[in-house]
């Protein structure tokens, strides 16, 4: 195998495009788009049994208001 030899701003340059084209090939397919906002969904899921629920149900409203403060925040 073959080594490259990268600055850091080529290595950041190569990964910004890489996101850039990742995020935008993601919003151009409503599938991906509905994909992705699941694994947020689920995500935030797991952050809320994390926070101390002791099974694996949360009340719908409590979860919503939870997204609601996470997605206000930005």
């Amino acid at each position: 195998m073959e080594s490259i030899t990268l600055s850091r701003n080529e290595l950041k340059d190569i990964v910004h495009k890489t996101v850039i084209e990742t995020v935008t090939e993601i919003f151009v397919d409503e599938n991906k788009v509905l994909n992705l906002i699941e694994a947020i969904e689920d995500r935030n899921l797991g952050l809320l049994i994390q926070e101390g629920r002791k099974n694996d149900f949360i009340d719908k409203d409590e979860f919503m208001k939870f997204l609601d403060s996470k997605i206000g925040s930005r």
